[in-house]
Formats: structure tokens, C-alpha cells, sequence
């Protein structure tokens, strides 16, 4: 099995790396509606016999805009990294998103990242995919500026549960922050799960018999 390779700059890209058909967007949580999408971008890239590739960035756009705290994330860098290798892609484009990216109108976007850099052969987006300053950009605005230099677009539904409710990462963060884990586990497709280092304390803990970790 190849493993999966990452890229974090577009001048990376080389010529092994182009003409892939790549899945779109922040993927943040790579729940089961991501999942799915990402699954259409596979049978997608089998068919034409080219690699698999997601394209996200990092940080998530919101760390740059949300200025009233730490916004609220599902994953990590590296667990969704590692939750995006679990489902088979064989390359990760990571693209920094910082202010001179968020400048990036959705022609250029198209143009100089989609077109010129990493040289897609198709690519998978979902319902409300937004892109370009100011968040200009829409699918339907992606189809045609695709179609201008040859690449393939593919616009992806909402996915729903069988209640209806459609599987969104705003959705999981709300089971969470209402304690409902169980609620997240469904929408994820596997446990939430959360990292961070280890502070060692006065281990007092383990003198009760209850070992601790801060």
C-alpha cells in the first residue's frame, strides 16, 4: 500500500503530483458527509487512472477571520492528517492560509493554485463550498471557471442522516459542546478524540490510587 504524501506549498508540486483529481475543501473533523465526498473523488480519479488528492488548508480559515477567541476545532493539523490518510488518498495538499492566500480572487484561485500549480484534472467539492476573497467564489462559479482551462468539476449534495439532519462539522461541534459524544461518534463515523502535551504535576494522583494526567 502507498502511503499517503503531503505537500504544504504549491511550489512543491511536481510533476508526479499533477493532474490529479482532488477533493476540495477544510475537511475539518473528516466526517462521514466529507467522507463521502471524498469517496466520489476516488472513483472519479480510478476512472481516469490518475492519483487521488485533497486539497485543504492550514490554519482553518476561521483562525485567520474569527477574531472574538480561539475558534473551535474538530481536528487538528495532525489528526486530520492522519484521518485522511486512514481513507486512502495518496496526496495531501496542505496550502498555507494566511492573509496574502485570503487575497486570492476566485479567478486567481483557479488559475494560478487549481490550473497553473497543481495542474487538477478534476476536482469534487460539496454544496457549499466557498473560495476567493471574500468568499466570492460558489460552486456554480467554480464549474465555469474550471471549465475555462479544462478541468472537471463535480458538485457533491448535502448528505443526511436518516432524521434528515445533514452531516456538517457545525453539527458535531454542537454535540460536543452540549455533551452529547454519542451524537458526534455518528456523524463522525469513529470517536472524537482530541490531543495535547502532558504537564507534569505533583503526582499526588497516584498516591490514591487514581493516576492523572494534566
Amino acid at each position: 500500500m502507498i502511503s499517503m504524501r503531503t505537500v504544504r506549498e504549491a511550489s512543491q508540486i511536481n510533476v508526479k503530483d499533477r493532474g490529479s483529481v482532488a477533493a476540495i475543501g477544510n475537511f475539518d473533523g473528516v466526517h462521514l458527509g466529507h467522507q463521502m465526498v471524498i469517496k466520489e473523488a476516488s472513483r472519479i480519479a480510478n476512472g481516469l487512472k490518475v492519483p487521488l488528492s485533497v486539497l485543504t488548508f492550514e490554519p482553518h480559515p476561521r483562525m485567520l477571520f474569527q477574531t472574538d477567541g480561539t475558534p473551535f476545532r474538530l481536528t487538528t493539523n495532525k489528526s486530520k492528517s492522519a484521518a485522511l490518510a486512514s481513507v486512502g488518498i495518496d496526496l495531501l495538499v496542505e496550502l498555507p492560509f494566511d492573509n496574502a492566500f485570503s487575497q486570492l480572487s476566485a479567478e486567481e484561485f483557479v488559475n494560478n493554485i487549481l490550473s497553473k500549480a497543481l495542474g487538477l484534472k478534476h476536482v469534487i467539492c460539496g454544496y457549499d463550498f466557498v473560495f476567493g476573497h471574500r468568499r466570492r467564489g460558489t460552486p456554480e462559479m467554480l464549474e465555469h471557471l474550471c471549465g475555462d482551462v479544462g478541468i472537471g468539476v463535480s458538485r457533491m449534495p448535502a448528505f443526511s442522516e436518516k432524521d434528515g439532519a445533514v452531516y456538517s462539522s457545525t453539527r458535531i461541534r454542537q454535540c460536543l459542546t452540549e455533551g452529547d459524544p454519542r451524537g458526534a461518534t455518528e456523524l463522525l463515523g469513529r470517536p472524537w478524540e482530541f490531543s495535547s502535551v502532558v504537564e507534569p504535576g505533583d503526582k499526588r494522583g497516584r498516591t490514591i490510587g487514581f493516576p492523572t494526567c494534566n
